[in-house]
This record gives C-alpha cells, sequence and structure tokens, in this order.
C-alpha cells in the first residue's frame, strides 16, 4: 500500500515512536497493521496491540500476537500500554495516540526500547505535533524533548479515489526525524517543519503534494483527485499539470 519507505525506516530502527495520522476513515489503522505485519514477517517479535474497539483480526508472523480491546480488556491506552511493557512486548500498537495518558506512556515505552505504532487523527503532520505537545507550559519543554528523542517517524495519510478501478488509494506525507526536525521540536519552531519537509527528500521526507504528484504519474489518482486532497490545489491545475 505504498508503506516500503517507512517500513526500511523502521527496520533501522527496533525501538522508538512511528505515528500514523489523518482524517477520520483514513485507513490509518490498516496502515498501523500492515507495517506490524511486515515487521513481524521477518523477526519473531511479541506484539501487543491496543484497539476501542478491534477493528480486525490479526494473522500472520512468525512471533506472538496479542489484541486487547480498551474498556474491555483494558481499562485504558495508558493501563495497556504498561501491561505491555511488563511482558516485554517488542511492539505496540496503540490505536489513538490522543487517549488520555496514552502519549505519556508510549514514550515511556519508547525510552524502554519499545517499538510503538500508533494512530491518531489530525489534518496533517503539523496538526499532529502540535496537538501532541499541547501541554500546560510546565510540562511542554519535557515533552518536546522526550518526543525528539523518541519519534522516528511521522506519516500523515489521506485516501484518494483511484483512477481506472474502484476503490481509494492512501497518499503518504512522511516526516522522518532527522537531528532538523528533532531540533525544531525542542526549540518549539515547527512552523518550519514544511519547508523542512520540502527541502529534505534525500533524507526521505515526502509532502503530501509530493505523494499526490507520483500517484497522478503513475495513473493511479486523476487529476481532479489530488486536486481535492491536495495541500496546494493551484499545483494541479490543468494548465500546471
Amino acid at each position: 500500500i505504498g508503506l516500503g519507505p517507512a517500513l526500511r525506516i523502521l527496520r533501522e530502527s527496533p525501538w522508538g515512536l512511528c505515528i500514523c495520522s489523518g482524517p477520520a476513515g483514513s485507513g490509518k489503522t490498516t496502515s498501523l497493521w500492515s507495517l506490524a505485519r511486515s515487521l513481524t514477517s521477518e523477526r519473531a517479535l511479541h506484539v501487543v496491540s491496543l484497539e476501542s474497539p478491534i477493528e480486525q483480526q490479526f494473522q500472520g508472523g512468525l512471533g506472538l500476537c496479542e489484541q486487547r480491546e480498551v474498556g474491555r480488556h483494558v481499562a485504558s491506552y495508558a493501563e495497556g500500554i504498561e501491561w505491555a511493557l511488563s511482558e516485554a512486548a517488542d511492539v505496540i500498537v496503540v490505536g489513538d495516540l490522543l487517549a488520555p495518558g496514552a502519549f505519556a506512556a508510549s514514550l515511556r515505552a519508547s525510552r524502554a526500547r519499545c517499538l510503538v505504532l500508533a494512530g491518531m487523527r489530525a489534518s496533517g503532520s503539523l496538526s499532529a505535533l502540535s496537538r501532541l505537545l499541547s501541554e500546560p507550559p510546565q510540562d511542554a519543554e519535557h515533552l518536546r524533548f522526550e518526543l525528539s528523542y523518541a519519534l522516528r517517524l511521522l506519516l500523515h495519510q489521506r485516501l484518494v479515489p483511484k483512477a481506472k478501478v474502484s476503490g481509494c488509494t492512501a497518499a503518504f506525507e512522511q516526516v522522518v526525524n532527522t537531528s532538523q526536525v528533532a531540533q525544531l521540536i525542542r526549540d518549539d519552531k515547527l512552523q518550519q517543519l514544511p519547508t523542512v519537509l520540502a527541502s529534505s527528500k534525500n533524507a526521505g521526507m515526502q509532502s503530501l503534494d509530493d505523494a499526490l504528484d507520483d500517484l497522478v504519474r503513475a495513473s493511479t489518482i486523476t487529476l481532479e483527485s489530488a486536486r481535492a486532497a491536495a495541500r496546494r490545489s493551484e499545483r494541479f491545475s490543468v494548465k500546471g499539470g
């Protein structure tokens, strides 16, 4: 589904925080499970997922996967993450990073050398980071430092109708936590993130509009669909397309 670049980064980073953001219904859960499934196809990993509700059954893989429903098997995401850590999980899939206590618990899990794959609703990469860091001023500096250390990858996705067949495909904006991005997080200068994203393709970065452009060039989506999903719709005008 187009997650090859993200998977390569996670193979090189066996611990830390990978965030998948997007609007409701954008396929975040599918992306999280695709990443987990790919990782477990190569290594015998202990995976614990926390969902509300459980949307699909995880199948395949070389290791052990336990799916737990928040409100049924565990009282909260935070409690579920702590339990997973006590059971020596290698990978924790967190369905909602914005749930009470989930972000702080995910940072603790990352410090414990666990890989956390987490989903959250947001309108873009910048919005996702800003929402996570919108804590009281006395906690903000500590959170920025923790996130700058733990973050490995931020994916923001949109579903776009396919051009020639029914169904949708995902377009991924990809933010890699380079030293430059980590510094922006620590210095509270996230407004500069779009500029860094546009100038750091060699580091694996990809803007949403670049992803849409690739899908148009491959005839996977139409120019009209790209224009509707783009941040800068004028980039996909008929004259410039």
